[in-house]
């Protein structure tokens, strides 16, 4: 999805995460988000999953610190695009079962690191 079609500002930063199929026997597969917004994530990974797989991803949210009663975010989505050029594998996952209070953990959590870099905190 191009950057003009996104409905809110995402954010390029590196958070463990785990994706783990709805409908297959296999273990999660460790990932890094490196791009986050409250619609889904692109994470990097070793090996990807198939493009329209469903999937949960798990991933905590402990910074910054009035964050910290988020335990962390467990959403469901769908797989919409795969990378794998060389080194450079990757999933982007669009979410479509999110928490309102996961989301807005989200959007608080984007909108202080963006301030963060602009040393507006």
């Amino acid at each position: 999805m191009t950057a003009d079609k996104r409905r809110f500002r995402r954010l390029d930063i590196r958070i463990a995460a785990k994706i783990a199929a709805l409908e297959a026997e296999v273990l999660p597969l460790d990932t890094t988000i490196v791009n986050l917004g409250p619609d889904g994530v692109f994470c990097e990974a070793a090996a990807c999953l198939p493009q329209g797989t469903l999937v949960r991803v798990f991933f905590d949210l402990t910074d910054p610190p009035d964050l910290a009663d988020v335990v962390g975010v467990d959403a469901v989505g769908e797989i919409r695009w795969v990378t794998e050029q060389g080194k450079k594998k990757g999933m982007g996952v669009q979410f479509t079962r999110i928490s309102k209070d996961e989301k807005d953990a989200i959007y608080r959590f984007i909108l202080l690191k963006l301030a963060e870099a602009r040393g507006m905190t």
